[in-house]
């Protein structure tokens, strides 16, 4: 009987651990999903794809479409993937999210997967003050 009780205490204490650390990872990844700096980026070091936007994507009707003020990330990861559905044809997982504070704008790009195999790789810089998408393009 003393045995038993032994093993439902240490059972019981198994799974307090088990869900608290459960909730734990739960909020981790909530916070980091939410937050306003995931990571971190420059913009200047992308003024090339930027450039080639304005060159090459001048006359397609989402070129100068405004989206919002993106404050979280997860709006971020809803425009990107709105866009590259127009743009490419497909809308991906896996988004890795970066942040420059400075020029308030957004990197989003899909993480190396075996999907991206047959499409290549993703990107989008977006304008975090209204949402317009300032470049986009694809590592093949």
């Amino acid at each position: 009987m003393k045995k038993k009780v032994i093993i439902t205490v240490l059972v019981l204490a198994l799974v307090a651990i088990v869900v608290s650390i459960a909730f734990k990872v739960v909020y981790a990844l909530a916070s980091a999903y939410n937050t306003r700096e995931p990571g971190s980026f420059v913009v200047e070091d992308y003024q090339k794809y930027i450039d080639h936007y304005e060159e090459y994507f001048w006359n397609r009707d989402y070129y100068d479409e405004r989206f919002g003020e993106v404050t979280y990330r997860r709006d971020a990861d809803r425009i990107a993937k709105d866009m590259w559905k127009r743009v490419y044809g497909y809308d991906k997982l896996f988004k890795e999210a970066f942040y420059d504070s400075e020029a308030n704008a957004w990197l989003i790009h899909e993480r190396q997967n075996i999907l991206l195999l047959m499409h290549g790789e993703p990107h989008i810089i977006i304008d975090g003050k209204d949402g317009r998408v300032m470049a986009i393009w694809n590592y093949k």
